[in-house]
């Protein structure tokens, strides 16, 4: 442009022109634009100054904070009197460098804050430098001023995005390995250690070298730490400063007490009790060079303010309590400190029998017990010791005793009874006569004994004579190492006439392989591995091959019974009842391929005191043990698991096809067990039905069928109601007519006299003939009048029975209610007696019968003295399960005695009396 002139950069502290101002004045200042300027250069102006003037600021304070702290440390009663001088140059050299920077420091210039503006804005152009130019010419043509004037609006725009920016010494990068970190550490930790004494110590530094340093005050510290197994707190004897005073104290046995003294190293600490006094020497901690302050303080060598230094140094006295005494703290005469203490004596505990220990159905050994401590028994155990029989003083055992370890009380219950079962029946010595001593330790190592107790450990039971001779031979062996003789020329006996008395080659061949070692041992060591051969062998005998599925059987019910005895955590007792769970059906399926090999044994009949389970039975039992864990009855759990062993021990599965008279007379009894339910379905309902017409029937229930008034509106609802239950009453009563025919053929009556019981309806309800043919029921058989049945068979409470269900079919269909009611009860009661009587017929017809009189389903329990649901039909006998069982309903109380003690805004009191509720393990 031709009237455009060259334009110029106004210095610092030139006034910046406004173009296109009128007048002979000269340019103009812009105060919008020109003040925000202003302000952002004396931001930036304010950041460079701190940046700049921070980091020589930072060196002195940090000379000086670890001036400080090093003095409040005590750093100049501990050093010797050069070093404190060198310390002192070094700390007044580090203090002037900082100085000089301070002193040669140059202000920011405006140039330097617009720069500072510019580069932290980050804008392009740089516009404040643009903003500061003007034109050279003031007098240019119009068009110039024109395209100026449009710049500098331009620019003007841009400044309000300026920004001046926070300041940044970047102190990291004259500090790479933050040492300013540790010297604010040193700050404070010597801002707590010289407490009080904050300028005797900083005077320290500046006392006169030729004078010793001032001694530093004397701090005493006493504390008592009881055993950690009494629960009790430290007891703390002093406050930060020691003072004269006398103090008693009772602490337990066994705790310890710790004297520290700082400033004083020629102070004494005297013990006393009954024995005497003596003085007690520091221990701890040691000073420097691996003396302790009281050695260094007797050196002579050392310059006169060295055991000054030392003073600072703490020595720690260390005094076991065990008895009453007392312990003084005294220095130059003077008495310190004193303290009394009485000591509570730690009694051993002491362990008692409360019952002789017994075998329960398992063949485990039960102890039962009562143990008691001030503080609590750490362990129990019970030492096992053979009683010799008379004229075998000399007997070598081959084994140790069995380590039986007992159960102790739950914590925090430091006495209590307890009890443990043990199954030792695998154990060597199991058979014999032994004694048993109990015994609990403390944690102090003190130990109490019960009196000596002679039981005979329980063995399993061995059907097979081999089986049993090898486990005597065992035993013998166990007892007495030089009894292996004895046991060759015993295993040599049998295999005179192996035909005889071995039922397989592998039982042969076993007892060959256990009779060659037996003569090649020279050594214990030999003949102890012998002991767990001759009890594989004696399994393999008596279980054939299921011996192996019986072993790891025996071994998931002791680690189960183990868990539960610990108190072990739900998740663990559920892997171990699983466990038990997959061994018991391994164990079921090699009974059943035992069976399948050898049908004859299968058919043979059950042995007197052999159960008859299922295994779904059993299954029930491992969940009820599960579900009883859960809810922290364990020792109910025990019992189950004991009765589950017991079965399995005895256990033999029924076979299919065996269709002999057992298998019908079972029909017949699931038979009446679905027809005593029936019988109980039709009276509920009879009942309901009652409780609703009887609201306005006043006394006319037994009012035939005109009396229909009293139904609450609901005539022919209610007509249609009684027909029905009228209906299934007939057919019920059908089919115990046609049982009681059937069990008439199986005993030789004649069948015509049990069909009245059937032919109790006719086409119409209510005209059924059942009282027709009461004069033949085989109710009238069972009294000895006619000869058909016998007492106690059960067709005579049947006939019964099936004459009150004829009473109750027409009652229904006369519409009388109440008098159905009673006579479906007499059916009911008479049901559940026939049903009774035709299972102990039936037990004593298989030789089953116990010498109680009752058979398998004799009673509501079965021989292990537990209810038989699952056994046979349910007669009703039993008490009815509710809807939700008890354990369920336990689950549930604990779950929300649980919630209600997380509630915040429950009292004390009432969360105390919440925590006393729930189980504690």
């Amino acid at each position: 442009m031709d009237g455009a002139k060259r334009m110029t950069r106004p210095t610092d502290t030139a006034a910046d022109a406004t173009p296109g101002a009128s007048g002979a004045g000269g340019p103009a200042r812009e105060s919008g634009p020109q003040a925000a300027i202003d302000r952002l250069v004396r931001r930036a102006r304010l950041a460079i100054l701190w940046e700049r003037a921070w980091p020589p600021l930072a060196f002195v304070l940090g000379i000086v904070a670890l001036f400080f702290g090093a003095s409040w440390l005590g750093l100049w009663s501990v050093v010797d009197p050069w070093v404190r001088a060198v310390l002192l140059a070094a700390f007044a050299a580090l203090f002037a460098v900082p100085l000089v920077a301070l002193v040669r420091f140059a202000r920011p210039l405006r140039t330097d804050a617009i720069a500072r503006i510019e580069q932290v804005s980050g804008r392009p152009h740089r516009p404040l430098t643009a903003f500061d130019d003007s034109l050279a010419d003031p007098e240019a043509d119009p068009t110039t001023r024109a395209l100026w004037s449009a710049h500098r609006r331009r620019v003007a725009a841009e400044i309000a995005s300026l920004q001046a920016g926070a300041p940044a010494p970047k102190l990291y990068r004259r500090d790479p390995f933050a040492v300013r970190a540790v010297v604010g550490l040193v700050l404070f930790v010597g801002l707590f250690a010289g407490a009080g004494h904050y300028r005797e110590r900083i005077a320290a530094a500046f006392a006169p070298f030729a004078s010793p340093v001032a001694a530093p005050p004397v701090r005493l510290d006493a504390w008592v730490t009881p055993p950690g197994y009494t629960g009790r707190a430290p007891v703390f004897l002093t406050g930060a400063t020691a003072g004269n005073g006398e103090r008693t104290v009772r602490v337990p046995s066994g705790s310890e007490l710790v004297v520290r003294i700082q400033g004083a190293n020629d102070a004494r600490v005297t013990a006393e009790d009954a024995e005497g006094s003596h003085v007690v020497e520091p221990t701890a901690p040691e000073g420097a060079g691996g003396k302790t302050a009281d050695a260094k303080a007797g050196e002579a060598k050392k310059p006169a303010d060295a055991s000054t230094a030392t003073a600072a140094i703490p020595a720690e006295r260390r005094i076991a309590l065990t008895a009453n005494g007392s312990v003084t703290v005294t220095r130059e005469g003077a008495q310190l400190a004193r303290w009394n203490f009485v000591v509570d004596r730690d009694t051993p505990p002491t362990i008692a029998w409360t019952g002789a220990p017994t075998a329960d159905k398992g063949n485990a050994l039960q102890f039962n017990y009562q143990v008691s401590d001030d503080y609590g028994v750490s362990e129990a155990f019970a030492l096992v010791k053979p009683i010799p029989e008379p004229g075998a003083d000399g007997r070598r055992p081959l084994v140790d005793a069995p380590e039986v370890r007992l159960s102790l009380p739950p914590k925090p219950a430091r006495s209590g009874a307890a009890r443990t079962v043990e199954n030792l029946t695998k154990h060597p010595w199991a058979g014999s006569r032994v004694s048993v001593v109990l015994v609990a330790r403390d944690e102090a190592g003190q130990e109490g004994r019960s009196e000596p107790m002679e039981v005979t450990l329980p063995e399993r039971p061995f059907r097979v004579p081999l089986a049993r001779a090898i486990i005597e031979q065992r035993r013998d062996l166990a007892l007495d190492a030089e009894a292996q003789l004895q046991v060759i020329e015993a295993l040599d006996a049998l295999m005179i006439a192996p035909d005889g008395i071995f039922r397989s080659p592998t039982a042969y061949l076993g007892t060959r392989m256990v009779y060659g070692k037996l003569v090649a041992a020279r050594s214990d060591d030999a003949l102890k591995p012998l002991l767990d051969e001759m009890w594989e062998l004696a399994l393999a005998v008596e279980d054939g091959s299921t011996s192996l599925a019986a072993q790891a059987l025996r071994d998931a019910q002791d680690r189960l019974r183990q868990a539960l005895q610990d108190g072990a955590s739900d998740e663990e007792i559920a892997r171990l009842t699983e466990e038990l769970r997959q061994a018991m059906q391994r164990y079921l399926s090699a009974l059943a391929e035992q069976a399948r090999r050898n049908p004859q044994s299968a058919q043979s009949p059950p042995d007197q005191d052999t159960q008859m389970v299922r295994p779904q039975d059993l299954d029930e039992m491992l969940k009820r043990i599960e579900e009883l864990s859960k809810t922290g009855s364990k020792e109910a759990a025990e019992q189950l698991l004991s009765q589950l062993q017991e079965m399995l021990e005895n256990m033999q599965m029924a076979q299919p096809g065996q269709n002999g008279p057992g298998q019908q007379g079972q029909g017949s009894l699931d038979a009446l067990g679905r027809m005593i339910q029936e019988q109980q379905k039709l009276m509920d309902e009879t009942y309901r039905l009652d409780r609703g017409d009887g609201q306005g029937q006043d006394g006319q229930q037994g009012q035939t069928g005109e009396g229909q008034q009293g139904q609450n509106g609901s005539g022919q609802d209610g007509s249609g109601r009684l027909q029905e239950l009228q209906r299934r009453q007939d057919q019920l009563s059908q089919q115990l007519g046609r049982m009681l025919d059937e069990l008439n053929r199986q005993n030789g009556s004649q069948p015509g006299q049990g069909q009245g019981q059937g032919q109790g309806q006719g086409d119409t309800p209510g005209q059924g003939q059942m009282g027709q043919n009461q004069g033949q029921t085989p109710g009238q058989s069972g009294n000895g009048q006619s000869g058909e049945g016998q007492p106690g068979d059960g067709r005579d409470a049947l006939g019964r029975a099936g004459r009150a269900m004829g009473d109750a079919g027409r009652s229904l269909g006369n519409r009388d209610t109440a008098n159905a009611l009673d006579q479906q009860g007499e059916a009911l009661d008479a049901l559940r007696r026939g049903a009774q009587q035709m299972a102990e017929q039936m037990a004593r017809q298989n030789g089953q019968q116990r010498g109680n009189g009752s058979g398998p389903y004799a009673g509501s329990e079965d021989p292990l003295g537990r209810s038989r649901h699952s056994q046979g039909p349910d007669f009703g006998t039993s008490v009815k399960v509710p809807d939700e069982i008890d354990v369920q309903r336990a689950r549930r109380i604990l779950d929300e005695l649980r919630r209600r003690l997380g509630e915040l805004g429950r009292s004390q009191f009432e969360l105390d009396y919440l925590e006393r509720l729930l189980p504690h393990d």
